[in-house]
């Protein structure tokens, strides 16, 4: 069901960290797509399978897209990646303004976790939250585009 207050009819929008059917940008996805808007989404499912997360699934971003074009959505999935590694963000930006013909806005809702004490924390913990969700390198890159 459509918010009809929200209108979006025809905005391409880019909406990252969709990779779960149960997640936040899972249903950000599908509510804008129903407010008329035409959507990309980006995730990186192989992280949440590899953290264990409860709603994790194999290709998340893809099934839900295909799911969503299925009741009649636009939405695209775009090729899967990690936002900490080089070249991944501006190639997101690139492909979403390819495949829509140009982008009108973006939801970055994209995040990196790790489980287990702060206390035992490494730099190599530590670094992809700094990379990935503060609003520096990936927000960065993602926007600059």
């Amino acid at each position: 069901m459509s918010d009809s207050s929200i209108k979006l009819d025809g905005q391409r929008i880019l909406i990252t960290g969709v990779s779960r059917p149960l997640g936040i940008g899972a249903t950000l996805a599908k509510r804008m797509a129903e407010s008329g808007a035409i959507i990309a989404i980006h995730g990186f499912s192989e992280y949440d399978v590899a953290i264990g997360h409860k709603s994790a699934m194999p290709n998340g971003t893809e099934t839900l897209a295909a799911h969503l074009n299925d009741v009649g959505l636009k939405v695209t999935a775009l090729t899967t990646g990690d936002l900490s590694r080089p070249g991944v963000a501006e190639g997101v930006v690139e492909e979403a303004a390819s495949k829509l013909c140009g982008l009108d806005g973006l939801v970055l809702n994209h995040a990196y976790s790790t489980y287990g004490e702060i206390g035992n924390w490494t730099p190599d913990h530590i670094d992809p939250h700094l990379l990935v969700n503060l609003p520096v390198q990936a927000n960065f890159l993602l926007t600059r585009g």
